[in-house]
């Protein structure tokens, strides 16, 4: 063996001894650590809401409720009927009226509803993904009782309480009970309804009315403020800023900071927020069926929102939507949302059968800026068709191609028009000089 072979055999012995003691440290230093986390194991659980219930109910100001299934933690909040959230009044809503409730449904339900049978259901849950590991820890619940209108909020102090807080949410439905949600159409009820199989129970909301408000607010507020989650909605349409309230995307990891210490303090937050959102959709509701009805002066609606709901009402009520879109043009005089309420009513006009009415419309629109191709489009099929005026059909569509022609949307259709009329044209001339 040379004097190499030899030095090699030396560094290579003292590598292995050294990292052989860097393996062994290591190993001891992780037993260390996990005898100290089972050793304050006990100790932590011991800080739980199970151990400690007085310090949730001082916290929460709630009560253990025993259920068949078992105990669960419930809090109530009564609010006298003329408490102002926003710059309504809660028993706005029992004033408002409900002959076109149903429009804003969707589904026209199979009986009539009561504004005093509504439930407005809100929940927080463990993540905002939905799925079979998402948990609803808390479930709120408001609607009108002799005490006002009253929030019941149910919540799971361990995922082990999830029976009995579902059986008090099942205790919710009565015979006359519907429902009204924001976004429960995609997430809240979706979740429950999974919550509920997993747990063996029958649903209790498959059967009874439900109102997405999401759906209703992004037809009628989204083109004027754009984005329609609850705290714009309340920000820009009912007069209402929170202060100091929790993002609901920080909700999950504060449950889940409970769960593991115990500490009750940041539910405070949760539960406030949950109840904002309750109250919210109760001065939404009477705002959108008061709006619907034009029952009196509304402040918060601009001709923005009387353009929106009038095409939601075209749909079954032509001439409620005419009213709706005359109160718009009345409001405005932005020469922008006058022509688009112009537009939507000579649309619906036109569907009616009132020529007459669209016709003017069409007329005043095109003798106004900006120039429309759908104007053009319009004037030139009711000369062509209800008319038989042939000549002043191809003006309008040629004039049409001047602006649009790059347009492919718009060229070939106009195209296809203007031969058209040019062969009836020809055949109008060959059958005069016949």
């Amino acid at each position: 063996m040379n004097l190499r072979d030899r030095l090699d055999a030396i560094f290579d012995s003292s590598a292995t001894n050294r990292n052989s003691n860097d393996k062994a440290l290591k190993i001891k230093a992780l037993r260390a650590q996990l005898d100290r986390i089972l050793a304050n194991k006990p100790h932590v659980r011991s800080l739980r809401p199970q151990g400690e219930p007085s310090n949730l109910e001082e916290i929460l100001h709630g009560s253990e409720v025993e259920t068949q299934s078992g105990p669960a933690f419930v809090t109530e909040y009564h609010y006298p009927p003329d408490f102002r959230h926003g710059i309504r009044k809660l028993d706005a809503l029992l004033n408002a009226p409900t002959k076109r409730l149903p429009i804003l449904l969707g589904t026209p339900p199979a009986r009539p509803l009561s504004l005093s049978d509504a439930i407005f259901l809100d929940t927080e849950t463990t993540g905002l993904s939905g799925g079979t590991g998402t948990y609803a820890f808390l479930v709120g619940a408001g609607f009108f009782t002799a005490k006002g209108f009253s929030v019941y909020q149910y919540f799971m102090r361990d995922f082990h309480e999830e029976p009995a807080l579902l059986s008090l949410v099942s205790r919710l439905v009565g015979d006359k009970s519907w429902l009204v949600t924001f976004n429960g159409k995609a997430f809240d009820l979706n979740l429950l309804a999974t919550r509920f199989i997993l747990c063996r129970e029958s649903f209790p909301f498959a059967c009874i009315p439900h109102w997405d408000l999401l759906a209703t607010s992004r037809s009628v507020f989204k083109p004027r403020i754009g984005s329609c989650s609850l705290s714009n909605i309340e920000r820009e349409v009912l007069g209402f800023e929170r202060q100091g309230d929790i993002p609901g995307c920080e909700i999950p990891a504060i449950y889940h900071g409970f769960i593991r210490d115990g500490n009750a303090r940041p539910l405070a937050g949760v539960f406030h927020h949950n109840r904002l959102d309750i109250l919210s959709m109760v001065t939404l509701v009477t705002l959108l069926l008061q709006g619907i009805h034009r029952q009196e002066a509304i402040s918060e609606f601009t001709p923005w929102e009387f353009l929106t709901l009038g095409r939601i009402m075209a749909k079954s009520d032509y001439a409620a939507a005419c009213r709706l879109w005359e109160h718009g043009l009345d409001l405005t005089d932005n020469e922008r949302i006058a022509y688009l309420l112009k537009r939507e009513w000579s649309s619906a006009a036109k569907k009616a059968g009132d020529y007459g009415l669209a016709v003017g419309f069409w007329e005043d629109m095109l003798a106004c800026p900006p120039v429309d191709p759908f104007v053009h489009e319009e004037l030139a099929k009711y000369r062509e068709h209800k008319v038989g005026d042939y000549h002043n059909a191809l003006v309008l569509v040629e004039e049409a191609l001047v602006f649009f022609g790059h347009i492919r949307k718009w060229r070939e259709p106009l195209e296809h028009r203007r031969d058209r009329l040019v062969t009836k044209i020809k055949r109008c001339n060959e059958t005069m000089s016949a």
